[in-house]
C-alpha cells in the first residue's frame, strides 16, 4: 500500500508544491524495483486513514455544495494522477460517488445505495468509468516508463512510453489556467498527438508544444496510432 504516493498526491492536488510533488515521486521511482514500482498498489482513500474528499476540505454530508464542489475538483486531479502513474491503481469503495469520512469509524461507513436512501454522485461515478477506461485502453499507462519533462512551481509535465508509443501527461494544481512551453522529445517531434482529459488547447511548433491548461485538472496527449 503506497502511502508515500497516498501523500503526495493528495498534497499536490490540494494545491502544493509541483516541484516537491515531483521529488517525492522521482524518490520513490528510483528507490523501488521496476517491477514493483509497476505494480505496487497506488491508493487516496483507505479504511485506515481520512476519505480523499475529507482531505480536501468535505468532510461532513451537511456540508455546504461549494465545499463539496471544491473537494470533487481536487479529487478528480488527484485521481487522474492515480490512472496515468506507473503503479496499481486502488478505488476505495465509495470514493467514485462521493463518499467522505473523517477518521475511524466514519471513513468506513455504509454504501451509499440510492435505494437505501443514499444519494451517490453518479456524475463523479462517470469521470471514474471515463479514467478507468482511457487507462484500460492505453497499455502505455501500465506498463509505459515515465520520466519528468517539465515542472514549475503548479505545472508537471511526464513523458510516457510504451513501444512506439509517447504520451505526454499534464497536470495543473493551481486555480488559476497556466500556459506553459516545453521542449518535445526526439521522437516525437514529428508525432501528431490526440487529447485525453479536459478540453485543452496547445499549439505545436518546431521542436515546442505550447498547452493551455485549465484549473485543477489533468490532461493527456498520447500519440496517434
Amino acid at each position: 500500500m503506497n502511502y508515500v504516493f497516498r501523500q503526495a498526491v493528495y498534497d499536490y492536488a490540494k494545491g502544493g508544491s509541483a516541484v516537491r510533488f515531483i521529488e517525492i515521486m522521482e524518490m520513490l521511482r528510483e528507490n523501488y524495483p521496476p517491477d514493483a514500482f509497476h505494480s505496487v498498489m497506488n491508493l487516496l482513500s483507505t479504511h485506515d486513514s481520512d476519505r480523499a474528499l475529507a482531505y480536501f476540505g468535505f468532510v461532513n454530508y451537511s456540508d455546504s455544495k461549494e465545499k463539496y464542489d471544491a473537494a470533487v475538483e481536487r479529487l478528480k486531479l488527484a485521481s487522474f494522477i492515480q490512472m496515468t502513474y506507473p503503479g496499481a491503481p486502488a478505488v476505495y469503495y465509495g470514493d467514485e460517488v462521493g463518499m467522505t469520512g473523517k477518521g475511524d469509524p466514519a471513513n468506513r461507513g455504509p454504501y451509499l445505495w440510492d435505494e437505501e436512501g443514499g444519494k451517490p454522485d453518479t456524475a463523479l461515478r462517470d469521470w471514474y468509468t471515463s479514467i478507468i477506461t482511457m487507462r484500460n485502453n492505453n497499455a502505455i499507462f501500465r506498463r509505459g516508463s515515465v520520466e519528468t519533462f517539465f515542472v514549475d512551481d503548479s505545472v508537471v509535465v511526464t513523458l510516457r512510453k510504451y513501444n512506439d508509443e509517447e504520451a505526454f501527461v499534464i497536470y495543473n494544481c493551481s486555480s488559476e489556467t497556466k500556459q506553459i512551453q516545453f521542449r518535445t522529445s526526439p521522437a516525437s517531434v514529428k508525432t501528431e498527438f490526440s487529447e485525453i482529459g479536459s478540453d485543452v488547447l496547445y499549439t505545436k511548433k518546431e521542436g515546442f508544444i505550447e498547452v493551455v491548461v485549465k484549473p485543477v485538472s489533468g490532461m493527456v496527449m498520447i500519440s496517434a496510432k
